[in-house]
């Protein structure tokens, strides 16, 4: 488990990556969503999280989504693909990206049935 320091709005919050579930791009913001806590606005660009976060696993998705494999539940089939998290969202997974992004899952797991 890795912890980070997180700058929103004069604030730092200090967040441990496994309680990261996802986060996603809402205009010129990143809205970090964790489990033990309110969401984190942060004035970011969703690449900048990415280059960041790849190193604890994190996997884009989709254009607006970066998400942790730890709390991905599901993944669906249905529509071009859309991952079920822990906390019941449904996060789209592009075509381009869905290749990549089963790799990445299936790397969180000790065997595939």
């Amino acid at each position: 488990m890795a912890r980070i320091a997180i700058y929103t709005q004069g604030i730092i919050d200090y967040c441990d990556t496994d309680n990261i579930t996802r986060i996603e791009v809402s205009l010129d913001y990143s809205v970090v969503y964790c489990t033990d806590r309110e969401e984190l606005v942060v004035a970011k660009p969703l690449t900048f999280f990415e280059q960041k976060m790849g190193k604890y696993g994190f996997t884009r998705a989709h254009n607006r989504h970066l998400v942790n494999p730890m709390h991905v539940k599901r993944f669906l089939k249905q529509d071009g693909g859309k991952l079920i998290m822990t906390d019941d969202k449904e996060i789209p997974v592009s075509r381009r990206k869905k290749k990549v992004c089963i790799s990445r899952l299936n790397k969180m797991v000790d065997e595939i049935i």
